[in-house]
């Protein structure tokens, strides 16, 4: 039997992804490994510009890359990402402003 798989990409995988990534350019930076630095940095902007266009509608970041009735809500793990590089005292992007009218009025009856 032959199975075929079509990859999805997701917010949450995704953001934890460019996040572990921003982290590793760091660390490098801190052992002074300019090799390192220089592919971590490579793969970082890799992955922000393969999650911008698989993901970005334009408001917002879809939860994934898939078909489903919901592959264009929000929810709050895609803020994963963001959150550790927040934690390890990196700023976030701005364009992560964007969630927080969607998920705060989602929890909000107006």
């Amino acid at each position: 039997m032959i199975y075929a798989y079509k990859l999805i990409s997701s917010a949450y995988c995704g953001g934890l992804h460019i996040a572990a990534l921003r982290a590793c350019v760091e660390m490098a930076r801190i052992l002074n490994d300019d090799n390192a630095i220089e592919e971590y940095e490579a793969w970082l902007i890799l992955a922000k510009k393969s999650y911008s266009e698989k993901l970005w509608n334009g408001k917002y970041y879809n939860y994934d890359s898939s078909r489903s009735s919901h592959h264009d809500s929000i929810m709050s793990d895609q803020l994963a990402g963001f959150w550790y590089l927040r934690l390890c005292g990196h700023e976030y992007d701005v364009g992560l402003i964007q969630y927080f009218p969607f998920i705060y009025l989602s929890f909000c009856c107006c």
